[in-house]
Parts: structure tokens; sequence; C-alpha cells
């Protein structure tokens, strides 16, 4: 349902308009931006004593768009968030590539996404797939762009907007579908026809992606710009890094604290979640908190393991206390690096002792 506030203020009578039209549609429900979508402009509202204060956070955040008009929609909870990926140009031609699922976010801003969706069945991706399709049909869509949606446990799902444009995630398409997206969205533009039709679209394998931010997991994700002294990226087979960081790189406080995205294919899903893992374990940042411990967890935590997460499993015990393993492995070598070039500093021969001690004790260990 769409209520439009007055663009140059909230008054008492767009107070009072919203607030009868949300108890008209019942609680819990989300305040969004006009604008600003389903991101930052987005706000849940439990019961009604919290919706004067969501609509006023969502404006807030939205107000570089100079438009401060808002609409409710019934919270779906919990719920898969799905997005469908269409490209169409101006001759009809329109073809979808599959889905991607992001419910794994904090903030409303998805962090871990994968393609094919775990939740659903074979017969619910061709029927979302399709619904996608006839929707963007509605508005002669011409670009490459994403139908999103929120779908149930139960498997029935809900429109909830078009992203017109290319998303961070469209790493995970191109991965699987061999396409280069960027590529047909410049050929769009420029009036030319796709380069291929739904017949020619072979989805291979299992494609999965992590967001590197610059931001504390540990302080309530608060941004962290600065120097990055020192970037090292993963490498491999079916291993891929988007970024424009490198070594020495300033991170600046004026934009999104995004700064690598990991996409990591294989042909199933086990093989590519084991190449995420090492991917981020092999994925070295230092001078800024980055959120790659939380990373290691999530995609350690027994319900992202399953396939079996929504859009609140972050919000779980599993995934909000500890460090993953891989990140304390990294720590004690670090401090123990640090522990002998400390002795070494006052006794030269310390270093040597240990070693020796160490040896001592495996020989030991080994008889």
């Amino acid at each position: 349902m769409t209520v439009q506030s007055s663009p140059e203020a909230y008054g008492r009578e767009d107070a009072i308009e919203l607030q009868q039209a949300a108890d008209m549609m019942g609680y819990p429900l989300v305040i969004k931006s006009y604008q600003g979508g389903r991101g930052r402009g987005s706000r849940l509202v439990p019961s009604s004593k919290w919706l004067a204060a969501a609509i006023r956070q969502g404006q807030e955040s939205q107000a570089d768009y100079s438009d401060l008009r808002v609409y409710l929609e019934k919270a779906i909870m919990p719920a898969h968030q799905i997005s469908v990926q269409v490209l169409g140009d101006r001759y009809g031609n329109l073809v979808y590539l599959g889905e991607r699922e992001g419910s794994i976010m904090y903030h409303n801003q998805k962090v871990v996404e994968e393609s094919p969706a775990p939740c659903l069945t074979p017969a619910q991706r061709q029927k979302l797939c399709d619904t996608a399709v006839a929707i963007a049909h509605l508005f002669h869509y011409q670009n490459v762009g994403s139908v999103e949606f929120l779908v149930t446990d139960e498997g029935c799902f809900y429109f909830s907007e078009i992203k017109a444009r290319i998303q961070v995630e469209h790493s995970l398409t191109e991965m699987r579908a061999g396409v280069d997206l960027v590529q047909e969205q410049l050929r769009v533009a420029a009036g030319e026809p796709l380069s291929f039709r739904q017949a020619d679209v072979q989805l291979r394998g299992w494609a999965m992606l992590a967001r590197i931010y610059a931001e504390d997991p540990q302080r309530h994700f608060l941004p962290s710009p600065g120097k990055l002294t020192r970037l090292r990226l993963p490498t491999g087979p079916d291993i891929r890094v988007d970024t424009y960081a490198y070594s020495g790189c300033p991170v600046p406080a004026a934009y999104a604290p995004l700064f690598a995205k990991l996409t990591t294919w294989g042909p199933d899903r086990v093989a590519s979640m084991a190449r995420l893992r090492q991917g981020l374990a092999d994925f070295a940042a230092a001078g800024i908190p980055t959120n790659i411990p939380l990373l290691q967890q999530i995609v350690q935590a027994e319900g992202f393991v399953n396939g079996r997460y929504h859009t609140g499993s972050l919000k779980e015990p599993a995934l909000e206390n500890g460090a993953a393993a891989p990140h304390l492995r990294d720590l004690a070598v670090i401090a123990a690096i640090t522990y002998i070039r400390r002795h070494q500093q006052f006794d030269p021969a310390a270093p040597e002792r240990l070693a020796t001690g160490w040896h001592r004790e495996s020989r030991r260990i080994g008889n």
C-alpha cells in the first residue's frame, strides 16, 4: 500500500493518514522510502507506537533523494529474499538468468548471497522466474535488472520491487551463466538486441558471494575508514575478487564501506562453499577493522551449511558471538610472532632456545 507523506514535511495530516493505513494493514509492517526502497530507507514497525519514529528515520536516511514520501508493506517474517536476474531490449526480447538468495543480511544490507536459492524446489524456481519475466513485460522493461521477492518457508512468494540496474551480486549470475551482464547492458543502451535468447541460457553449478566491508561488527557495524596497510587477495580456480583496493589504499569515509566482493563457483553447493571458506581464510586486510571474521563465522554456521536460513538468521545467537576458527588461528600466529620478536629484542638467543625446545619436545612426542 502506497501512502504519500508530504515531500516538504511530515505533518499532522500525514501522521493521521499513515496511522489509519497502518492500522488497517495490521502489524508488523515495513515502512519503505519511496525512492530508497528496501535498503537504508526501510524500517520494521512491530507495533503502532513505533510508527512515527520509523517514518522519521526512514525519511532522514533518504534525505539525499529530496523526496520524503514513504509507503507501507506487510512484513513477511521469517522470509527469504530472492532476486531474479532479467534482461530486456527495445525489441521486446526479455530473458531471465536464474535467481539469487540474499537472506543473510544486517541493516537491511545483504552480506552473503548464493545462486541458486537453496530454499526453492525446481517447480517453485520456475514459477518465480516466470513471474519475474511477466512483471518485467508489464513495464516493457529495457535494461539489465533484478525483480525481487520475499518467499516464505512454504513457498509462497510476494513481489517486492524492481532494481533497474546492475546489482552488487551480479557476479553470481555471471559465473553461473557465463554472460557478461555489463556488456549486455551497454548493448541494450546502445539500441542493440540481446546477444542471446532464453533457449541459449545454460546455468551451471553453484556460486556464492561474500561482501567485504570496512566496518567493525564488534562495534555495531561502525564504518571504519582509513588506510589499508596490507591487502592480500585470495586466488585460485573459480575464485573471483572485485575490488578497488590495494596495499596502502585509503578507504574513504564519504562512500559505502564495501570495498571488495569475493565470489566463488563450484559444480555443486558443497564445492562452492568450500572455496568461499578458503577464500575468506586467505583474504588478509590489515590497518582497519573488517567484517571478515563475521563472514567466516556465517559460512561455518549450521543453518548456512544446511541451506536453512532466512532474513532473520543473522540475529540468532549462533551468529552473534565469537570469532571463526580460522580468524582465531591467525590471531594465535600473530601473537606468537609478536612474542618471539619482543624476546629477540632483549635476548637474541631466545628464538633459538624456543626453536630448540620445540624440536626436543616434538622428538619426544614422536617417540
